[in-house]
Order: C-alpha cells, then structure tokens, then sequence
C-alpha cells in the first residue's frame, strides 16, 4: 500500500512539472481550460494563461466565475488521474443553463461557441477504466458578457424608440383624422355655398337687358365669391319704373340670406299693390333688423323713372353717389343722403 501511495505521487508531482491536469487557458483565438479530476478528491496546483503563465493558489474551480465574451470560443481540458489504463477512463460534462443532460465521453475536452449571455455552471465528472465515477466531480463558474444590443441599455434605448415611433404613428394618425375632418367640412361649406349662390340668383332678374319704347335697361352683376350680398331689381309699377341696387356687408351665406329676404320682403309689397316705394324701403329695413339682428347691415339705391315724363325720382340707404348723363354729354353727380338698412 505505501509502495502504490509512493508510485501516485510522483505520479502527480510529474504532470504538475508537465503542467498536465492543471487547469489552464489557450490561446488568443479561444480559451482552454484544464482541470485534473481525482476519485479520491485528491488535487494539485492550478494555474491559468492569458499572457503569461500565473500560479494560484487553489484549483481553478474554487475561483469566482470566468469571465467571457460572447465571441469567445470556450474549450475545458481535462483530465482523470488514473493511470493504470488512462484511455479506458470515461468523462461527462453539463452546462447547466446551455445543455440538458451530461454528455458522456472518452475525449478529454468539451468545447462551446459563441454562447449567450448570461451565468453558466460547467460540471465535469471522471470514471476510471472500472466504471466507478467520481459523483462529485468539479464546477466551473462562467459569466458570459452579452452583445452591447443585448444589454440592458440597449433594451432601454429599443424602449424608447418603440415609444417614439408609437407616439409619432399616433401623431400622424391625429393630423390625418383632422386633415379628413377639415377637408370634409371644407366640401361641407363649398357645397352650401354653391347651393346659396345658385339660390341667390333665383332673386335676381331673368333678363338683364330690359326694353321697353323709352326706356333701355341693362344690368350686369358679378359675385365677389359663390355666394355674396349684392342684389339688383327691376319692377314695372304702372308707367314708373323701378330699380333697386343693395349690398350687404360681407360675404358669404350670412349676407346671402338676408339679400334673399329682402328680394322676397319686396316681391311681396309689391305684389300686393304697394307703389309707394319710400314706405317700402321703410318696411324693408324692418326686414333687415329682424333678420341680420344687428350683424349685417345693407345699403339700398332706389331709383323711380317715369317713362312718359322722364323724370326721376333717387332713394339712398346709405348708397354711394348717382351720376347722370344728360343729351349734350355733361355728367352731374346726385348726393341723396341717408342711412343703411
């Protein structure tokens, strides 16, 4: 017996000059590791390279955790002191958080690619050339550093751009709803607008060049917009005819509306036989009242010609000037004061 214990540890003090069952790491395009498994939990010196050889001072797992990258290709050498049939000795290897199960094998060394972040425990259990395991075997602790955008930051800084894109998608959504709503009551006004104005010429006259044996009458009118408040008409009362010009402030449905009620208010005193159009435009501006309420205001020329004497009568409601032409060409300008409907 103390012949065998003679022969095991100069067996372990050989492979501790020969750096065999020590652990250790490899080159510079991966990293090694070894580590010596013993079923009788004896074990020797560790040590690790990186640049240069460095002697701990307890195997290499007992240290904290190795640190990794996630690029690292990571392989763990190792090896069982057995020596009295070293190919026939069996080895199994997990790593816990990567792999399911141990994975039994007769070479000496598990190697892993590109691993994913995050802690690891790689376990590693021997089996002499009997068959008899050694259950306890060792651990290895890894910490693997993830990619930088699979890190924590950048988790926050892809929250954010979610959030950014999700709050500009929802802008853009409320600009279109109010682009759509804004078009629609755009359609909305330019149809009642078109509707008034097709309205409003209904109280205009049918003609606009009007002839009679004496009198030649021509009228022109134009809209500023689709629908406004200017207005003319002619009426034949008797042998006098009349002529009306108004304007009401503004443009629009508003002013078209009260235009529309004064020419109706007038077609209805005149059709019940009212000639006096002095007193019509007294009960016109009473219309005015009722219907603008204050907010719209209307200016009125009023012009009555006698076609058998030619004389002419001119009415104003705050209306600008009348010129007259008389045979010989000479023009005279007519103020007729007074004040809007």
């Amino acid at each position: 017996m103390a012949q065998h214990q003679r022969r095991r540890a100069r067996a372990v003090r050989s492979a501790q000059r020969r750096g065999r069952g020590l652990p250790r790491l490899g080159r510079p395009a991966g990293r090694r590791v070894r580590a010596g498994l013993v079923p009788a939990h004896e074990v020797g010196q560790a040590a690790v390279r990186r640049a240069r050889w460095l002697h701990l001072e307890r195997p290499i797992w007992t240290l904290p955790s190795l640190d990794l990258s996630y690029s690292d290709s990571f392989e763990l050498q190792f090896a069982a002191l057995s020596f009295a049939a070293p190919a026939r000795n069996h080895y199994a290897y997990k790593l816990e958080g990567f792999d399911d199960k141990f994975i039994e094998t007769d070479r000496p060394f598990a190697t892993y690619t590109k691993l994913d972040g995050g802690h690891y425990l790689l376990r590693v259990r021997a089996a002499n050339r009997h068959g008899v395991w050694n259950e306890a075997g060792i651990a290895l602790k890894l910490s693997v550093a993830p990619p930088l955008w699979r890190t924590w930051p950048a988790f926050g800084f892809y929250v954010l751009v979610l959030a950014g894109a999700v709050y500009l998608l929802f802008r853009m959504q409320q600009q279109k709803v109010r682009r759509i709503e804004r078009e629609g009551r755009l359609a909305v006004v330019e149809r009642d607008l078109a509707l008034s104005g097709a309205v409003q010429s209904g109280f205009l006259p049918e003609y606009n060049e009007i002839n009679s044996q004496h009198v030649h009458l021509f009228g022109f009118y134009r809209a500023a917009d689709a629908c406004s408040g200017d207005w003319w008409w002619h009426e034949l009362i008797g042998r006098r005819h009349v002529i009306l010009v108004g304007d009401v402030t503004g443009h629009g449905p508003g002013p078209a509306m009260v235009t529309a009620a004064v020419a109706t208010a007038f077609r209805v005193l005149t059709g019940s036989g009212l000639a006096d159009v002095k007193q019509a435009l007294e009960l016109l501006n009473q219309v005015v009242l009722h219907v603008a309420k204050g907010k719209y205001h209307m200016t009125m020329s009023a012009l009555e010609l006698d076609e058998q004497t030619g004389w002419w009568v001119a009415h104003s409601a705050g209306a600008p000037p009348i010129l007259s032409l008389d045979q010989s060409g000479k023009h005279r300008v007519h103020f007729c004061p007074g004040s809007p409907l």
